[in-house]
């Protein structure tokens, strides 16, 4: 049902009714600024993506093909302008996590440390898997995008990207279990 209310919201939008696109900020903004901050590790950079990429949305709202699923559109374009951004930079994407912002709290249970630590293995292990399989498991586990959404995405089939996000797990598994 959410769904449908993006899309109907999105092609009220196109239609030239801009206040539509206040509640898509307000549930998007969020997701799109963290899916940045996971790539960059840069706060004001991302921000500056994020507002971009709703700018982005409203210049092109023409272009919303209807019938389409505003998330993975909304993606399609985030991932394009990161891409656009860094090409024109020239700067080399930072694949870096900081794992010095993972929470370390000093009054912690044993089982919350225990998280904790785990949670930074995690986020190293993340850290040197290739950049292609960080993006995939970006889209497909912290976004919770569907494959069909990242087969768009990448104009690959829906095997691949299984394949891929398999293969991408697999790898993260190796790395996390080297690390601990």
């Amino acid at each position: 049902m959410d769904k449908i209310k993006d899309e109907v919201l999105m092609l009220s939008v196109k239609q030239g009714d801009l206040d539509s696109m206040a509640p898509l900020f307000e549930k998007y903004h969020a997701p799109v600024y963290r899916y940045y901050y996971r790539c960059t590790c840069d706060e004001e950079l991302s921000k500056d993506l994020c507002q971009n990429l709703f700018i982005r949305v409203l210049k092109f709202r023409h272009a919303y093909p209807e019938g389409a699923n505003f998330r993975g559109w909304l993606f399609v374009i985030a991932r394009n302008l990161k891409y656009d951004h860094y090409r024109k930079n020239k700067h080399i994407i930072n694949n870096s996590i900081r794992t010095d912002e993972i929470k370390d709290e000093t009054n912690t249970t044993a089982e919350e440390t225990e998280n904790n630590e785990r949670t930074q293995i995690l986020y190293e292990a993340l850290d040197k898997l290739k950049p292609e399989y960080r993006e995939i498991l970006e889209m497909a586990k912290f976004e919770g995008l569907k494959y069909e959404e990242i087969s768009k995405l990448n104009g690959s089939s829906v095997g691949a990207v299984k394949l891929r996000v398999h293969r991408a797990m697999n790898k993260l598994r190796e790395i996390y279990f080297e690390i601990a």
